[in-house]
């Protein structure tokens, strides 16, 4: 019950934070930003080979050629490393959601996944090792909640559809576009990630035309 309540506190406090910063993207120093891929593409190493929580933050450390102090200097233990990402993302994601107009009949939505494909080709390599751990999910979830709690927030008004039914609307489309990039992950690639981008871009244009319309 106590991890319950201090879950749903966290949950809250985040997505009012990430409000708060969704209009202007944060700038991360260059030196904080390598320090944290490096403890990163460690974990990632690291998670081929065992679960997450076996690892430990002196062999992370040592796989991301830090030290113990660095580590903490960035996050408080491992499994906070994907926390802490998630956040980010989140951020991410919701600054690229900012710059468009929903209610707009010409709004560009494949540009929308365009730069959706260009966070997920500037950390490539995480995101796809990633998929094949398993702890994936976990992330994944967090990522999904997360942005879908923000959107409600921001966009149900907009839409002029309560916050109780609006959830669903944004739980499908977060799902189906996850899943989608989830699948693509596991295929063998054949096809880009523009095609794809496309591809999610007109089925859910489809489905916020309809909400428009109506």
């Amino acid at each position: 019950m106590v991890t319950c309540c201090i879950y749903v506190t966290y949950h809250t406090n985040l997505c009012v934070m990430l409000l708060k910063g969704a209009i202007m993207s944060p700038k991360i120093d260059r030196r904080i930003h390598k320090t944290k891929k490096s403890i990163r593409d460690a974990l990632i190493t690291l998670l081929s080979k065992k679960r997450i929580q076996e690892i430990t933050i002196t062999e992370l450390s040592n796989c991301a050629n830090i030290n113990r102090k660095t580590f903490y200097a960035h996050y408080t233990s491992v499994e906070n490393i994907l926390e802490s990402y998630s956040e980010e993302l989140t951020k991410e994601l919701m600054h690229i959601l900012s710059k468009h107009d929903f209610l707009k009949s010409d709004l560009d939505i494949v540009s929308i996944f365009n730069s959706l494909n260009e966070v997920i080709d500037a950390d490539f390599e995480f995101f796809n090792s990633l998929i094949y751990s398993d702890s994936y999910y976990v992330m994944i979830q967090s990522v999904k909640n997360y942005l879908s709690d923000a959107i409600v927030e921001s966009y149900s008004n907009a839409f002029g559809i309560p916050k109780k039914l609006f959830i669903y609307y944004t739980e499908y489309i977060a799902s189906g576009i996850i899943n989608m990039y989830i699948e693509w992950f596991k295929s063998d690639q054949s096809i880009t990630l523009e095609t794809l981008g496309q591809v999610a871009g007109q089925i859910t244009f489809f489905g916020l035309n309809d909400i428009i319309e109506k």
